[in-house]
């Protein structure tokens, strides 16, 4: 029997899945864009006893992710997704798919386990810069540096995107986004290996703005997994992700051999 008639015959079944919500998973096997919809797009290989036969499933961009709602998807693919079918596309002859209602889902089913602080297995699909976005059940939270370890090292130090932690939830935000946190922080086997002295200047890029009581600071990355905490002269505009010069003006050492240094220093411009 061709697809086509499978089609035809399975709608029936298709539709009960599509009215009850029902969660199912595959593997993203290509992206693209839409240039009519002017919107992209992933291609998903839908298992499961549920569905009749295998069909085609494209889920587009506004449906793709419930915590990210732009940029490119290229990072799915080959991932093992959950999704819902919310259409019949029968012109040709595919599935239409959400992936960002399964995870919401998903997320009301893991409730009581993300509330009692249950640890659970969690893949790293990507990195940021102040931490890693790990997804649990098809769910995807943010797991911060300062969340992974105690010395300020970063996710991406130790892990590559697919390694699997053990994460628990630390918070759900009234918007519904997860912060996960690791049941026991880690800190750096080996010291940073570092090479800076006072009165010197360097290039570095602005990993953070933070407000303190006595004004605003910036910490700058000037060497892996080492920032100095800056103050900014009058009239310079910065933002994460700038490139300045950094003129160092004390370095105190950390009490314990994994801790980086305390370094200070002064932003004299924007490169």
């Amino acid at each position: 029997m061709n697809q086509v008639m499978n089609l035809e015959k399975d709608t029936k079944a298709i539709e009960q899945l599509i009215a009850e919500g029902t969660v199912l998973w595959g593997q993203v096997t290509r992206v693209g864009n839409d240039h009519e919809r002017g919107m992209s797009y992933m291609f998903v290989a839908l298992r499961g006893d549920e569905l009749p036969h295998r069909y085609p499933c494209i889920v587009y961009r506004d449906e793709a992710d419930a915590e990210f709602r732009s940029g490119h998807l290229l990072y799915l693919v080959g991932h093992r997704v959950p999704v819902t079918v919310i259409g019949i596309d029968k012109e040709h002859q595919r599935l239409i798919g959400s992936r960002k209602r399964a995870q919401e889902r998903n997320k009301v089913d893991m409730l009581q386990d993300l509330a009692s602080g249950k640890e659970m297995e969690g893949t790293i699909l990507n990195f940021v810069s102040y931490g890693a976005y790990v997804e649990v059940n098809g769910v995807v939270g943010l797991l911060k540096n300062t969340d992974y370890s105690i010395d300020f090292s970063e996710i991406r130090e130790s892990h590559n995107v697919g390694d699997v932690l053990t994460v628990k939830c630390k918070e759900v935000t009234n918007e519904g986004k997860i912060f996960w946190m690791l049941p026991k922080k880690t800190h750096r086997e080996k010291p940073i290996d570092w090479n800076i002295e006072p009165d010197t200047a360097l290039l570095g890029t602005v990993q953070n703005i933070c407000s303190f009581a006595n004004g605003v600071g910036i910490f700058v990355r000037i060497a892996p997994g080492l920032d100095a905490l800056c103050t900014i002269p009058q009239n310079v505009e910065v933002e994460v992700g700038t490139r300045v010069s950094v003129h160092i003006t004390s370095i105190e050492p950390a009490a314990e051999t994994y801790m980086p240094p305390r370094v200070k220093g002064r932003i004299m411009r924007v490169i």
